[in-house]
């Protein structure tokens, strides 16, 4: 009982992190259109008419006595844009996420990446046995002490978290590979645990892993500056800014494409 009550607590943490997370991102996206179409209206010395129900813009008095407003609307731009980022970090606060505990529903729901389907290459890599896939166990900033994952997670840039697989395979790689990369949508998507949230990980195999976006080598189609990446927290997949940062794992093998791309599994 205590178990289903902390699955539904876990899912609705992030459920708020998620869809705060999307106000934040199509707020701040559009804070330039509704500073446009608010805040210029409001300073701006123009009128409105009413017609049939609703109301439209007139050209705006440029006469003698016309005062150009365009600063007190950036300013207004600004001031929306910080109360908006300020607004959704304390309900990222509130929704509990930053602090969650592992919450897993084991009688109900069957483990789809059992500690069985990994092998345990004793060297903070493990090769997950239903892709032959090779995985670092930390986050990229963390360090393998032979049991767990200590120290602390850098987050990047898309760009900087194809960087880091670059320039960590120039200073010798680890484990003794030098190919290691960042791993593409699909091929993240398939060290998912379903069975848990908060993180949505097998944390014996992953341990410390944040419940928090990791890039994926795959550009987003939809826009040119978005890429994929996996929220951990629930283990579903959202297109962020590239110039978002955050947290990366690095994989080796497959069968490479070009570069950026990762292997066939894309």
């Amino acid at each position: 009982m205590n178990g289903s009550k902390n699955w539904h607590q876990a899912m609705w943490r992030n459920n708020t992190r998620v869809y705060f997370t999307i106000l934040q991102t199509l707020l701040l996206r559009n804070s330039g259109w509704i500073s446009d179409n608010l805040a210029l209206r409001s300073f701006d010395s123009g009128r409105l008419d009413a017609h049939e129900g609703g109301a439209q813009a007139l050209m705006p008095d440029n006469g003698p006595n016309h005062t150009d407003r365009s600063g007190e609307a950036n300013l207004f731009s600004r001031v929306l844009q910080g109360t908006l980022c300020s607004l959704c970090f304390i309900l990222f606060l509130w929704s509990g996420q930053v602090f969650a505990a592992q919450a897993c529903r084991t009688a109900s729901i069957t483990a789809i990446t059992p500690t069985t389907d990994f092998v345990d290459n004793g060297n903070g890599t493990v090769t997950h046995t239903k892709t032959g896939l090779m995985w670092k166990r930390c986050s990229e900033g963390q360090v393998w002490s032979g049991a767990t994952c200590t120290g602390t997670a850098a987050a990047y840039t898309w760009q900087g978290a194809l960087q880091q697989a670059q320039a960590s395979n120039n200073v010798g790689g680890f484990a003794t590979f030098t190919d290691w990369r960042l791993p593409n949508q699909k091929e993240l998507k398939s060290i998912v645990e379903k069975q848990c949230m908060t993180p949505a990980i097998n944390t014996t195999i992953f341990p410390a892993t944040f419940s928090a976006g990791y890039w994926s080598a795959s550009p987003y189609a939809g826009f040119a500056t978005d890429a994929w990446n996996v929220y951990f927290g629930n283990g579903y997949d959202f297109a962020y800014a590239k110039s978002d940062n955050l947290y990366v794992r690095l994989v080796r093998g497959g069968q490479r494409s070009k570069p950026g791309h990762g292997s066939i599994y894309e």
